[in-house]
């Protein structure tokens, strides 16, 4: 089974890291940010299946720029022994407008329903549409290069979108699937994108595409039909002469882990902490990525506007949040 995600599935330091030859007093280990959606989903996969063999595809979460080319390969070994894993190399500026500027500053902002207000937005151009492609080509020759006859091929996401169309010009009897792990949105909002009709002719190179909810599902359906004038069912996707399947498999909460720590003496101890420090109170607690799209401001304000509306529990419940700054 070969995994395909834009990745930083280890951990490394370019200074820590020893050069080509060297001993290595060092080793890669596996990242404790990134999508862990994706992590959760690859690891609880492997447990769950331990006689498939899974091959990782992927990205660093660090720039290679800066390392000399003894250090690389020396990290793309030990992937690939350690790991087994398949490290895809792309030049620092190019994956920057990939994944910092396309991907982040105009997808996901579409896919979460956010139109640009001023119709000269980037949004609205082939701005970084290169680079796109760019990073989706090295993904997909990757994958071409390392898939055997019976591989199961699994990418995941957005940020490779055009991975499943290109590895199918390759590939054409391969086994491919594709989930998405953010959301998708009504064709009213997803045609505003630069690049639709190519990005849902990509994704429609894999066999079968899941989502995490039902409505994101039919929203994706329907864009193929509007957006391609393609014919359509409650659940397929009919494209260039391929009947493609549509899913909703929600995705993300390794359960194993979250039990297992849940009953771990730490956890145990934390909890009587928060016991004893909101004693009598109600506590709500969020977690939000902080970017614009998840509704912290949002919830703040609506935290303000119950206090207002029901003084009776000022002093009564405290609010608790966990913000993860993406950027760093």
């Amino acid at each position: 089974m070969i995994s395909g995600g834009v990745g930083d599935e280890v951990d490394c330091s370019p200074d820590d890291w020893p050069q080509y030859g060297e001993q290595n007093s060092r080793k890669l280990d596996i990242a404790q940010y990134g999508n862990g959606s994706l992590r959760n989903a690859v690891f609880a996969f492997k447990r769950t299946q331990p006689h498939v063999q899974v091959r990782l595809i992927g990205t660093l979460g660090i720039g290679v720029a800066e390392m000399a080319s003894g250090t690389v390969a020396s990290i793309k070994a030990s992937l690939e022994h350690e790991h087994n894993a398949s490290l895809v190399l792309v030049p620092p500026e190019t994956f920057d407008k990939h994944y910092g500027h396309y991907c982040q500053r105009l997808v996901w902002l579409i896919l979460n329903s956010q139109i640009p207000d001023c119709p000269r937005n980037h949004a609205y151009e082939e701005s970084f549409w290169k680079e796109y492609v760019e990073v989706n080509q090295a993904f997909a020759d990757e994958i071409t290069e390392k898939w055997r006859p019976g591989d199961y091929i699994w990418i995941h996401d957005y940020h490779l979108a055009l991975v499943p169309g290109l590895v199918r010009e390759k590939l054409p009897n391969s086994v491919i699937g594709f989930f998405f792990h953010s959301s998708f949105p009504p064709s009213e909002v997803f045609r505003c994108l630069a690049g639709r009709e190519r990005i849902l002719a990509g994704v429609l190179g894999a066999d079968i595409v899941g989502f995490q909810t039902e409505e994101h599902r039919l929203h994706f359906v329907r864009s193929c039909r509007r957006l391609l004038s393609v014919d359509v069912s409650v659940h397929t996707v009919h494209f260039e002469g391929r009947v493609i399947k549509t899913g909703t498999f929600p995705c993300g909460i390794d359960i194993a882990r979250l039990l297992d720590a849940v009953e771990s003496p730490i956890t145990g101890e934390w909890i009587k902490s928060v016991q004893k420090e909101y004693f009598g109170k109600s506590l709500v607690v969020g977690r939000d990525r902080l970017d614009g799209v998840t509704g912290v401001k949002q919830k703040l304000l609506i935290y303000e506007h119950f206090l207002d509306s029901y003084h009776e529990w000022v002093g009564k419940v405290s609010k608790g949040s966990a913000i993860l700054d993406i950027d760093n």
